[in-house]
């Protein structure tokens, strides 16, 4: 299952997910894109004033961009068709020695090769604001967009783990896991993580979500 945004007030809102200043984190979120806008939000935490800690977002360039630390610090690649179902996973290690190091991502368990504006920061940054999905904090922007299994770590994950959880509707790792939400719970956004960081769904309906494995058992608090 997931959640559809309609592009015009849609949003989650998952509440203060402990992003800021870290110097590694890994994601892995599975999304269709409907209609690229200005700036499409897909995930992240950020605000208009504060360096976000991370988004990763499409738009009409076209690219795809994970940002990382501060607006304008991120990697881009090359868009998806829209209305196709694509996994995209993401691995920050701030103690790289350049971009490449520092910023890596997979899409459809591919690695990308990934153009750079600014530097990719050593941490992430600190907003105010809470992590959402379907919606562009800083510039206001949502998304037209259907979003499932949204899963966070405080670690910087191998390529062989991150492809693993491409592949894996459950967490295969659960050491530093700060948010899973698989969004297959109809309108309550729960995070299974254990921390407990359940969202508050704002119009996003539930709908058939992407084909995915299940992976090996696990147990999460």
């Amino acid at each position: 299952m997931a959640l559809d945004f309609d592009g015009t007030d849609d949003e989650v809102t998952h509440g203060t997910v402990p992003v800021n200043g870290l110097s590694a984190m890994s994601c892995v979120v599975t999304y269709q894109v409907h209609t690229h806008e200005s700036e499409t939000g897909i995930v992240g935490r950020s605000d208009s004033v504060n360096p976000v800690a991370f988004f990763i977002s499409e738009d009409s360039v076209p690219r795809s961009i994970v940002d990382i630390g501060a607006a304008n610090q991120y990697g881009a690649w090359a868009l998806q068709p829209l209305d196709t179902w694509h996994t995209v996973g993401f691995v920050f290690d701030g103690s790289g020695a350049a971009n490449a190091d520092r910023l890596k991502v997979w899409q459809n368990l591919v690695a990308q090769t990934l153009l750079f504006t600014g530097t990719i920061p050593a941490t992430t940054g600190s907003p105010a604001d809470g992590l959402r999905t379907g919606k562009l904090q800083r510039t206001g922007v949502f998304g037209d967009v259907t979003i499932a299994n949204l899963k966070i770590w405080n670690v910087a994950l191998t390529e062989a783990e991150i492809i693993q959880e491409s592949d894996s509707y459950r967490p295969v790792r659960t050491s530093g896991l700060l948010q899973w939400s698989p969004y297959d719970d109809g309108t309550s956004a729960r995070d299974y993580s254990g921390i407990a960081n359940h969202g508050t769904v704002t119009g996003a309906l539930q709908v058939a979500g992407p084909p995915v494995g299940f992976g090996a058992p696990v147990l999460v608090g």
